[in-house]
C-alpha cells in the first residue's frame, strides 16, 4: 500500500504545479505569469463548473464573472498549473 501511495504522490507532484495569478483580488482582469507556455486556460467556480475558457491568453478579462472565489487551471506541456483568485 505504501508503494502505491508513493507512486501516486510522485505522479501528482510532477503533473500539478502552483500558478501565480495577479492581481488578487481582481475586478476586471487577471494575469498569469509569463514564465510558462500556456496551451489552454480554464476558470472554474467554487462548485467546480467551468465558467470561462480563455484559450492561450495570459491576460484574461473577468468582468463578466460574479463576485466569488475561482480556480484557474492552465495546461502547459502535459502539466497542469492551478491557482486561485478572488473576484470582487
Amino acid at each position: 500500500y505504501i508503494e502505491d501511495f508513493a507512486l501516486v504522490q510522485s505522479t501528482y507532484d510532477n503533473s500539478i504545479l502552483e500558478l501565480k495569478v495577479f492581481p488578487n483580488p481582481a475586478m476586471d482582469y487577471i494575469q498569469i505569469n509569463n514564465e510558462i507556455g500556456i496551451e489552454n486556460t480554464q476558470i472554474f467556480d467554487a462548485c467546480g463548473q467551468l465558467v470561462l475558457d480563455a484559450g492561450d491568453k495570459n491576460l484574461i478579462h473577468i468582468n463578466t464573472l460574479v463576485s466569488g472565489v475561482y480556480k484557474v487551471v492552465v495546461k502547459e506541456s502535459g502539466k497542469f498549473h492551478i491557482g486561485t483568485f478572488v473576484k470582487f
